[in-house]
Parts: structure tokens; sequence; C-alpha cells
């Protein structure tokens, strides 16, 4: 999907997060199953949500509370009075039925299998926090799809935050009890700052939202997508909203999985026809800004698919240190960043890999995503402990530091990571890149799109450059830019040659305004986010190189970043024809690129022009790209100027002699 271009793991899930399937998994019956979590206080809560939930609406209920290993519970004695659904302890193997309610016994690990609940004692003394709560939902998501309903009630601290994001990257729907009617907010809160509720509610009207979901076609029907969907046409006005309102064009994206995420929307609203979520759009705006979040199916987590960074560790970043001069920066990029956790899982392993190398290679990772709200979460680099669970004390005691709200990452190592909103689909990418991680991006994108952001990857890297792609990615529009580097794994090694990448031009600017987080759990306070963003924006402007948008005419259209530099407005009359604009020794070189771009329909670059009349020695390089498809039957071009170190007086004198000649 797009980037959230997509994207939290699934606890307890890890082979089946990188493709949420959307129906229920084999074996098992096709009815809806709830997990419901809560901690401190959740017993009147668990009887408040049975008491309102109608005996026979079809919903199987597993109820997953903490609890001391070695005191029995009573729970489901005391929660057999609020309903008359039958109640029991859940059993090792149990096949879960509709109209029936399990409780967890204490002691154990409970998951869901094939429809069976799986037990498994508790280890004696585990050094992790026992999290029962995300591990069910986790495997509830995987193993039930968009069958899958949890909820989150009363309690204390974050467990059940991943687990419900797992259960909406899958497909299904999410809950919470509204903190204020629960005697401990704490836990329901944690999951509607993460951005991972779809309905928050007070406990009796949770009930009849459930009820109301359970006859919802979205959660009973047998095969997957929204078969009642109306024509094309009115999923093309659809579209043509989202569009208008988030700056996106999911017209690009996969209509398979268009069509799911929009389904799932309209159960949520309680619609059944596309008409009627139509015009709850145009009615609603906030309607619109939670279909575009939820089609960016966020799958991530720290050093997600260990073979994978294996690789980089084995082949990559030694092949990249081999070219490196001494104390030569290294630059990566990771597509669809989500909340964070691959960006600061790279950084990691590239300064384990560096070591105590001398002079120190400066590290910069850049993390993207369309999602303001994952940005936000990214750079406040606080996570919760299910999601560090994986990452082991030694790198836990090395980059992170334990708060009273979970686990930040440190400041040196945030430093190194630069986080901002950007549509890989049509936005510039980064430049004079090593690394570039797109994994679980391009199985959300049609044809089309993959083809255009494979060209892009191949144009922003240097030579050596490595593409990482994810497991469940197709190697098919591969071979035209890269060569694998293992057989069968997922690193790519850039070809030699020139790039064909065309920058595609969009009219759209993410009108969407960003979202503050709701607390310091989610991200930072909304001064400190306001800096982040000004530091981040500097950065890009920093490596990102400035540029200018031109027509067929060479009028200039759109400036980005700072070209004072290169372009200047000459004295007397108003002026935006570029090579009029330019400084002295720039514009014959742009009017040979800018030919050239239009002849080939190819990037063009021209590398170390001379900039005349100013500092001794300074030089760029320009770099022209077809913007496209052509608007109103007029073709555009981007032109980038980036800046190269001053050169020896000698050296600027022969090189200029020889282009003079050449322009002659």
């Amino acid at each position: 999907m797009p980037t959230s271009q997509r994207s939290s793991g699934a606890a307890g899930s890890p082979d089946r997060r990188d493709s949420p399937p959307d129906r229920p998994g084999p074996g098992t019956s096709h009815f809806p199953i709830v997990g419901v979590g809560a901690s401190a206080g959740g017993l009147e809560a668990f009887r408040q949500l049975l008491s309102s939930v109608p005996d026979d609406s079809g919903l199987a209920f597993v109820l997953v509370q903490h609890l001391e290993a070695t005191r029995a519970s009573m729970l489901s004695d005391a929660l057999s009075q609020a309903t008359s659904m039958p109640v029991a302890q859940a059993r090792q193997g149990d096949r879960v039925e509709p109209n029936h309610v399990y409780v967890i016994p204490p002691g154990v690990r409970m998951t869901l299998e094939r429809g069976c609940l799986q037990l498994s004692a508790l280890e004696g003394e585990e050094r992790r926090p026992h999290l029962p709560i995300d591990l069910f939902l986790g495997s509830l998501a995987a193993d039930r799809g968009r069958q899958a309903i949890g909820v989150i009630l009363s309690g204390t601290g974050s467990d059940g935050t991943f687990g419900l994001a797992a259960i909406r990257e899958h497909g299904g729907v999410t809950l919470a009890q509204d903190p204020r009617t629960a005697r401990f907010g704490e836990m329901p809160q944690s999951a509607i700052d993460a951005g991972v509720i779809d309905l928050c509610l007070p406990v009796a009207s949770l009930g009849t939202e459930l009820a109301h979901l359970a006859r919802h076609p979205y959660l009973r029907r047998r095969e997957p997508g929204p078969t009642p969907l109306a024509s094309a046409r009115v999923l093309a006005q659809v579209q043509a909203h989202l569009r208008a309102s988030s700056g996106v064009d999911f017209g690009e994206y996969k209509p398979a999985t268009f069509a799911r995420r929009l389904a799932r929307r309209m159960a949520v609203r309680r619609v059944h026809d596309l008409t009627a979520y139509l015009e709850v759009l145009r009615r609603e705006p906030e309607e619109a800004r939670a279909l575009f979040d939820d089609l960016l199916i966020k799958v991530t987590s720290f050093f997600r698919d260990e073979g994978g960074f294996d690789e980089l560790r084995r082949i990559a970043l030694p092949e990249i240190l081999s070219h490196k001069p001494p104390g030569g920066p290294i630059r990566a990029w990771v597509i669809g960043c989500s909340t964070g956790e691959e960006v600061y899982s790279l950084a990691i392993s590239i300064i384990e890999q560096l070591g105590d190398a001398v002079p120190p290679h400066p590290v910069l990772v850049f993390g993207s995503d369309l999602s303001e709200r994952c940005i936000a979460v990214a750079r406040a680099g606080l996570y919760s402990d299910a999601a560090v669970q994986g990452l082991g004390e030694e790198r836990l005691k090395r980059f992170f530091t334990r708060t009273e709200r979970g686990w930040r990452v440190s400041q040196a190592l945030r430093e190194l990571c630069v986080f901002t909103r950007h549509d890989v689909a049509h936005a510039p990418p980064f430049s004079k890149l090593d690394l570039v991680s797109c994994r679980n991006v391009l199985i959300y994108f049609g044809q089309a799109l993959q083809r255009r952001v494979l060209e892009a990857a191949h144009y922003c890297l240097n030579q050596p450059g490595y593409l990482l792609l994810g497991r469940s990615e197709s190697a098919a529009g591969v071979p035209r830019w890269f060569t694998p580097a293992t057989p069968g794994g997922k690193l790519f090694l850039r070809r030699a040659g020139p790039s064909t990448f065309r920058f595609a031009a969009h009219a759209g600017a993410f009108p969407f305004a960003p979202m503050a987080p709701a607390s310091d759990h989610a991200g930072p306070t909304r001064a400190d986010g306001a800096v982040a963003r000004l530091v981040d924006d500097l950065v890009l402007a920093r490596f990102g190189p400035p540029g200018v948008i031109v027509n067929e005419r060479l009028d200039v259209i759109q400036y980005r970043g700072k070209t004072g530099p290169y372009l200047e407005p000459p004295t007397g009359e108003p002026q935006s024809q570029l090579l009029k604009l330019a400084r002295p020794g720039l514009s014959a070189p742009l009017r040979i690129a800018l030919a050239q771009a239009r002849r080939s329909s190819a990037p063009v670059r021209k590398e170390r022009v001379v900039l005349l009349g100013g500092e001794e020695g300074r030089s760029c390089d320009i770099e022209v790209l077809p913007v496209g498809p052509a608007v109103a039957g007029e073709r555009a071009y981007l032109v980038l100027f980036e800046e190269r170190r001053p050169v020896a007086k000698g050296a600027r004198a022969a090189r200029g002699a020889g282009r003079s000649a050449s322009l002659d």
C-alpha cells in the first residue's frame, strides 16, 4: 500500500505479517471471533460487555486478562452470571464456537491456531514482560483475517496495542472502551494514541456495536472483498474524492487491495452500499482521513525478516564500505517506513558494522511515509514493551532508554535518522544513496507504479548501490535495473548504466493538515514535533538537491529548495525564463541538457559545470528529468542542481577550456 506506503507487526504471527490474509485460515468456520483484553478493573468491564451483547449474535468471545500465574482463577464463574452464553475456562485444543465465551486460565500463553485454542505453560522466570493480550490478538489476526475483532477494556500499561495493530492490518476491526469510562484508562488510551482503534465507546455501546458488526456482510461473507460495491463509476468518485482530500492517487494501487480496505471502512460505518458510503465521505470530512489512514497498511517491526538484515551485514554493507573514501558518508532510504522501526534497525546495523572505524563514516538514514501520524511516532522514537521484545538486552542497553511510557530510542541514534512525509509515487526521490529498502510496499502497487518506483531506486543509488525488497514481493520487474546479490534472496545490486527514471509530476500536495499525536506515548509534544519537522526539513534541504520545474518553453513553473546559488533574477522586468535566470556559466550546459532530455525523453546529467564570476573553483552537477505524463499536451522537466566541492585553479581552467570547446 502506499507508503504505510506502508508497514506494526502481528505479535505471535511473524510468518504471516508480510501478506495479511483476508479470509480465515483453512479448516475454520466462517464466523467472527472477538478477542477481548483487560487488566486492572477488567472484571466489571467484562461483565458490562457480555451483558450488552445478544446471546445469539453469532460471535465467539475469547477473554484475556492479566492473572496471577500461581492463583486459581474464578473469572469464568464470575462472568457466567452476566450472560446466557456458555462461559468456560479455556482448555488445550478447544475449538472456538459461536455464541460461546472462553476465558484464559492463569499461568499460560494462549494463542489461536486453525480455530482452536492453544495453551502452553509460562516459563518459570521469564526475563521479558509477559504480554498475553498482544500474544493472543496477534494470533487471532493471523488465523482469522478480516473475521478477527479486537476489543481493549480497562487496564494499565500498553498490552493489546500491538495486537490490535495486527488485527487492523489483517483486515479485522478494532474497538476500545472510552478511557473516561474505564476504572483504569491507560490501556485503551495507549491503543487510541497509536492510531489502531476504529471505534471508541462506553462498554455498553461496544456490545451494541459488536452486534451490528456480526450482521455485516464484510465479516460474514466467505469470499474476500466488497462484492456488494456499486458500479465502477461510483468507485471512481470515491477515489476522486479521496485524491482531492489527501493529495494521493490510489488509482495506481492494486484494485483488490483498495476494495478490501474500503469494504472494511464500510463495515465500521455500518454502511452496506458504496453509494451510501460516498455520501458519508462527502458529508463527513474526517471519514476521508480515516479511509486514507486505513489504506496505508502498516507492517513493520524491529529487524523484521532477519534474513534480509543478515544479507545486508554479510554482503551489502561490506561492499559499500570498501568503496567509501576515509570518512565518506553512508546514506540509506527506507520507503514506507511507517512508525520507524525499520529505519532505526537499519541505522543500528550500520553502526554495528562500522565498529570503531577511524575516521568514522557519517551515517544518515531517511525514512519516508505518507502517514503524518506514523512519521510523528517515528520521530518520537518511543516504543512499547511488545515492540522491542525481539531486540535483545545488549541492543536495548546500547540504543534505548527505559522510560515510564516505554522504550525510547537514544538521542544519538535518533540524530542519524530523518523522517519526512513523502509520496514515492510522485515526489522526487532522494539522491546519492548507498542503500534503498522498499519492503512490502510494491505488493500494494499496480505494475506501472512498481516499475516507476524501481526506476527511481536505480536513479538515486550510487554504484555500488543496493536495493532490499520484502519476502512477499516479486522480483519480476527488477532485472532491468538490478541483479540479485544472492540466489533466491531479496537483496539486489544496482546495474551500472544510465538511469531511465522520469519524474512524475502530481498536482496534489497533501491537503490533510498534520495530525498532532494525542499524547507523549505516541509522539513528541506539539512544540517538539514542530522543531523535529523543522530540523528534518533543513536536513532534507541539504541532501535533497534544489531545482526547478520548467515547461517546454523553459518557463519556471515551480521552485524546490534553495536555488539562489544557481539562479538569480535579472534587473528590469520580472523574468521566469530559466536560461535568463541562470547564473554565469550555467546557461549553455542547461540549454544542451534540456535539448537532449527533450529528444531522448530520458534523464540527462552534466557533471562539474563551472559557475563563473563567483567563488574560485566552484562547480555543480546539473540533472534534467522529463516529468510525465504530459499535461495539456506539454511536457515538463525537473532541473536539479547538486553542489560540487571546489576544484583546484589549474584543474578549473583546464575543464573550462575543454567545456568551451565542446560547446562551440
